[in-house]
C-alpha cells in the first residue's frame, strides 16, 4: 500500500516538474541557485546528490532530508564570492521518525539570499553609462521526504524565487526539485546512489524578458571504504547544455574530517594561465564535530584571477534521538551526522 501511494505521488510530482522543461531553451539566469550552500559537498567537488544530508539536502537532493539522528536540525551557511558578493543560506529540518515511523519522514524549510553591489551600469548596447547597479536574489524552499523502503528514499522541494536588478523586480517564480536515494547495505563497502532534478520551472521574468532557471539532472554514487568515502557525480546542466563530472573524497579521523574534490566545470575562463585554469577545478575543506554541533569549511580558487572563495557553515541538532539507531553499515557515508 505504501509503495502504491509513493508511485502515485511520484508520478504527479514528476508531471508537475516536467511541465516546466519547455521553458529551458536558453542560457540560464538565477545563477545564485547554482551556489552549493554545503561546504562539505562543495569541498568534495560539488557532489551534493549523495553527500548532502538533513537540512543540507534542501537545494541538493531532497530525498536525504530525513537523514538526521535527532528530531531537529538547523544549518546556517555563509560564503564570500567574487567581488565581495554576500551569500547566505539558512535551513531547518525535522525528522518525524525519531519516535515512530511516518510516511512523510522529513520536513524542511530554507531561505537563501544573495546581494551584489558595485556592478557597472550599461545601456542596451552594452556601453558604460556611469554609476553602478546592484542586484538582490532570494528564494524560500519547502521540502518533504519519505522513507519508502528501508533502502529507498524520495523527496520533493517547492521553491519561491524573486530577484531585483537595477531597481526592477521580477515576478514571483515557482520551481521545484525531485530526489531519489538508494542504499546498498553491504558489510564492508556500503554504497549509496542518488539522483535529483533541480530547479525545474518556467524561469525568472524581467519586463519582457524571461531567463531560464539553472535546471539540472544530478546523478551520483558514494562508496564507503573503512573511515573514508569516495563519491562520483555527473551533472547535466539542461539550460546551459553542458555536462560536468565531479569526484570527491572524505577521510574521517574521530571528530575531524578531511575533504578534497574536483569538478570539471568549476574552472572559469578568467585566467589565461592554463595551469591556473586546471587548479580552479579543485576544492578542499575540513569538518569538525563538537557534540551535537558541526563546523564545516571549504576553500577553492574557482575564479582564479579574483582570489580564493571561502565557505563556512554551522550545523546543530537537538531534540529526541532515533529510537532505533541506524546500522553501523551507514557509518562511512554518514559519519558527519553525529
Amino acid at each position: 500500500m505504501r509503495i502504491k501511494s509513493f508511485t502515485k505521488f511520484f508520478a504527479l510530482a514528476l508531471t508537475a516538474l516536467i511541465s516546466g522543461i519547455p521553458e529551458i531553451c536558453a542560457k540560464s539566469g538565477a545563477a545564485f541557485l547554482k551556489v552549493d550552500p554545503s561546504p562539505r559537498s562543495f569541498a568534495m567537488g560539488g557532489t551534493n546528490s549523495v553527500m548532502a544530508f538533513g537540512a543540507q539536502a534542501i537545494g541538493a537532493n531532497p530525498a536525504n532530508l530525513g537523514v538526521v539522528k535527532r528530531k531537529f536540525e538547523a544549518f546556517t551557511s555563509f560564503s564570500n564570492l567574487v567581488n565581495d558578493e554576500q551569500y547566505s543560506h539558512i535551513a531547518f529540518a525535522i525528522n518525524r521518525n525519531t519516535t515512530r515511523p511516518h510516511f512523510i519522514e522529513g520536513l524542511g524549510l530554507s531561505v537563501t539570499h544573495l546581494k551584489v553591489t558595485g556592478g557597472e551600469a550599461r545601456d542596451r548596447t552594452g556601453a558604460k553609462v556611469g554609476g553602478s547597479v546592484g542586484s538582490l536574489d532570494r528564494s524560500i524552499s519547502l521540502t518533504a521526504s519519505s522513507l519508502v523502503t528501508s533502502n529507498l528514499r524520495f523527496g520533493m522541494t517547492g521553491k519561491f524565487i524573486q530577484s531585483e536588478l537595477a531597481g526592477y523586480s521580477s515576478g514571483l517564480t515557482l520551481a521545484g526539485d525531485l530526489g531519489l536515494n538508494y542504499d546498498v547495505k553491504r558489510d564492508r563497502m556500503p554504497m549509496s546512489f542518488g539522483m535529483s532534478l533541480r530547479n525545474m520551472g518556467k524561469g525568472v521574468r524581467y519586463l519582457n524578458q524571461t531567463d531560464s532557471l539553472p535546471s539540472s539532472i544530478d546523478t551520483g554514487v558514494g562508496l564507503g571504504i573503512g573511515p573514508g568515502t569516495i563519491v562520483m557525480e555527473l551533472n547535466q546542466l539542461l539550460a546551459d547544455n553542458k555536462t560536468n563530472f565531479a569526484v570527491g573524497m572524505e577521510f574521517g579521523m574521530g571528530p575531524l574530517s578531511l575533504r578534497a574534490g574536483m569538478n570539471s566545470g568549476a574552472g572559469q575562463t578568467y585566467s589565461k594561465d592554463k595551469f591556473a585554469s586546471v587548479i580552479q577545478n579543485f576544492s578542499s575543506g575540513i569538518g569538525l564535530k563538537l557534540g551535537t554541533m558541526k563546523l564545516d569549511y571549504a576553500l577553492s580558487s574557482q575564479v582564479g584571477d579574483f582570489g580564493l572563495t571561502h565557505r563556512a557553515a554551522l550545523t546543530f541538532q537537538w531534540g529526541s534521538s532515533l529510537s532505533k539507531p541506524r546500522p553501523k553499515i551507514y557509518g562511512p557515508l554518514l559519519q558527519d551526522q553525529y
